[in-house]
């Protein structure tokens, strides 16, 4: 975590002329949300019948955030009622197109047909209009996105970032990919984000192995599900996981307190925030230490409260802490205060006792 340093006026505490003195604040802003060791998220491909049936209502349950990455087609033929569901419950509805077709290769659909690739002129078809089927069903439009097959080129990485999504996610089905804390080394990795196969993962002991080693990374970590099936079986997709292993796997993330377990577009907005994201000093005197907390990105896209540590002076206490005139929770850690704040919205006072 980058501690930066700002100077301010400490008061010095005299109760009829307070005399203010040089000092130094320090002040960081945590890599994730809280503190916490890592970003974990839970994504689920393609809305398959064992994800409306299972995965999101034991996800609802449980209290724990996810990202589904809906195939909008399949949608349209399981209904939308479990997805608004899901949204309403605070799980991300994210884009995987309208029909899971290939961006690189040709594809035989289970009918048989074979369908060429998904060039330039279709993007609108399978992606803007999957856009709109999520958005006219939860009210909310997708920012994140997954590549049928895990199958991108530059040319759908330029479309996305160019249509107001902020990352999409690949796939590879045999791999344990954690994405370290510094993993955008540019722009462009955004669009080509790694995950793990929850399929490969079904022995808990690995599983909670590999789960720890991406805490213990401080980076992000994507886990991918697609089919999973209740004890009496039943038709569903690829890579099956049965629903007591499932069940299993969610409690072993359940149980990590140093997990942040939350969403691709929440985890991405913090990342992409944080690492742009400054404090200023306004003002400072006895009565209250004003700051302001900006990131220079899209106000209207970038809305993610991060956490800050902030050192106030010696003989500083504090009543409350406000943002935009709106009160925010604060705990003590020593001489320092941790809030969360959003960039970009409003000045932050440290209110003095």
């Amino acid at each position: 975590m980058t501690i930066n340093k700002l100077t301010l006026m400490t008061c010095m505490g005299l109760v009829t002329a307070p005399v203010l003195a040089t000092s130094q604040l320090d002040y960081e802003i945590a890599n994730w949300k809280g503190f916490q060791d890592a970003a974990v998220v839970l994504a689920f491909d393609d809305y398959s019948p064992g994800q409306k049936d299972i995965a999101i209502p034991q996800l609802i349950k449980r209290d724990m955030a996810a990202t589904i990455f809906v195939t909008t087609d399949t949608a349209e033929w399981l209904g939308w009622d479990t997805i608004v569901e899901g949204h309403n419950a605070g799980i991300e509805m994210a884009n995987h197109t309208v029909l899971h077709h290939d961006f690189n290769y040709d594809y035989t659909d289970w009918q048989g047909i074979t369908r060429p690739p998904v060039g330039p002129d279709r993007y609108d078809d399978e992606v803007k209009v999957a856009s709109d089927r999520i958005e006219a069903n939860t009210g909310k439009r997708p920012t994140t996105f997954a590549f049928p097959f895990g199958s991108y080129n530059r040319s759908i990485q330029q479309y996305l970032h160019d249509t107001g999504f902020i990352a999409a996610r690949g796939w590879d089905p045999a791999k344990y990919v954690v994405n370290p804390y510094d993993f955008a080394t540019s722009e462009g990795v955004y669009y080509e984000l790694s995950s793990t196969n929850a399929y490969i993962l079904q022995d808990l002991d690995k599983f909670e192995f590999v789960l720890d080693f991406a805490l213990d990374s401080g980076g992000l970590y994507i886990l991918t599900w697609h089919s999973i099936v209740g004890p009496d079986g039943g038709a569903d997709w690829s890579e099956v996981v049965p629903q007591g292993i499932f069940e299993n796997q969610l409690d072993i993330v359940k149980s990590k307190d140093d997990a942040w377990v939350t969403t691709l577009e929440k985890a991405i907005k913090y990342h992409r925030q944080k690492a742009v994201a400054e404090v200023e000093l306004v003002s400072v005197d006895a009565k209250a230490m004003t700051l302001n907390l900006k990131d220079g990105l899209a106000d209207e896209v970038y809305d993610e409260p991060l956490t800050l540590k902030v050192k106030v002076p010696t003989q500083f206490g504090v009543s409350k802490v406000e943002q935009g005139g709106k009160v925010i929770p604060f705990t003590w850690d020593d001489q320092s205060i941790i809030f969360d704040a959003v960039p970009d919205r409003g000045d932050i006072v440290v209110h003095n006792w």
